[in-house]
């Protein structure tokens, strides 16, 4: 049970670095203002992409109205046969 304070190597300690000072301006630098025409065109990019989206969804609703609707022609002949036959 020698060998347990051989193990254990000796911690240096670094001296603690000094914290620089923080220096403030006197005039903060303003960003430039951004460029409207490329900002607007980002927009009408944008705009055109969901205006494709909802006009694909539109034609998906009216696809699936259309299914459903088209169920419901079969059950007055359902109905019928039933009549005669059941």
């Amino acid at each position: 049970m020698s060998d347990t304070n051989e193990a254990a190597p000796a911690q240096t300690q670094q001296p603690a670095e000094e914290p620089q000072p923080l220096v403030i301006p006197d005039v903060i630098e303003r960003l430039p203002k951004p460029d409207k025409a490329a900002h607007d065109a980002e927009l009408s990019k944008l705009d055109a992409a969901i205006k494709t989206l909802q006009t694909r969804s539109t034609e998906i609703r009216a696809e699936l109205d259309a299914i459903k609707g088209g169920r419901g022609g079969y059950g007055e002949q359902i109905q019928a046969a039933k009549a005669v036959y059941g």
